[in-house]
């Protein structure tokens, strides 16, 4: 019987991809290629995935092995959007429901959109309030803004108090109830009141994180 112990040498061609080539190959797989410029040693192939830290977002390759592309962020959840329909004119009082969500969430914000400037004075604006239905008890919905907000009026913390603007982003940021449960439906209610503006081109999107 042999007594004689005895580490294989480094100097091996083969104990170096043992040593190093293979855990280096591995790795690159557990950290999703990590680094701030693309994988290019061998080069990229369709299917494969890259986090780009200089950019912030996890990355696949696309099927024609052509292009990086955005799947999700790094640094925060992935936000997802979903809009209403659009509505060509908007001179009344709105209820609308957002696009089905299939998953848990967080609500961060309420974009409105339209190609209208607004004027507003008090009692005359368009005051907006999302809702969410629970799908535990659809016929319970709960506030996601603690109180009615405005064109006119403004709310601690959520926004308001400003005009529409053509083509610009109205963005007013939910304070309460912004967990959502797997199918929870979300609604906005836009509230006209006395002789606000008419809102030409409007959409609404809720992000999700």
């Amino acid at each position: 019987m042999s007594q004689t112990y005895a580490l294989p040498a480094l100097t091996d061609y083969a104990n170096q991809a043992l040593a190093t080539g293979i855990p280096n190959a591995l790795e690159a797989l557990r950290s999703s290629f990590s680094g701030s410029a693309a994988p290019s040693s061998p080069s990229p192939v369709a299917g494969q995935i890259w986090a780009d830290t200089t950019t912030g977002y996890l990355k696949v390759r696309n099927l024609a092995n052509s292009a990086w592309v955005v799947i999700a962020r790094l640094s925060t959840s992935l936000l997802l959007q979903l809009a209403t329909d659009g509505q060509a004119s908007v001179s009344a009082t709105l209820t609308t429901k957002f696009n089905g969500y299939a998953l848990p969430g967080t609500v961060s914000r309420l974009i409105l959109l339209c190609e209208t400037a607004s004027t507003s004075s008090s009692g005359n604006e368009w005051r907006m309030q999302l809702k969410k239905y629970p799908n535990s008890a659809p016929g319970s919905p709960v506030d996601l803004i603690s109180a009615t907000v405005g064109t006119f009026t403004a709310l601690g913390g959520v926004g308001g108090g400003a005009e529409f603007v053509a083509h610009k982003a109205y963005v007013l940021t939910p304070n309460q109830n912004l967990t959502l449960a797997e199918l929870d439906v979300l609604e906005l209610v836009l509230t006209k009141a006395g002789t606000a503006t008419t809102l030409v081109n409007f959409r609404a999107f809720v992000e999700i994180a």
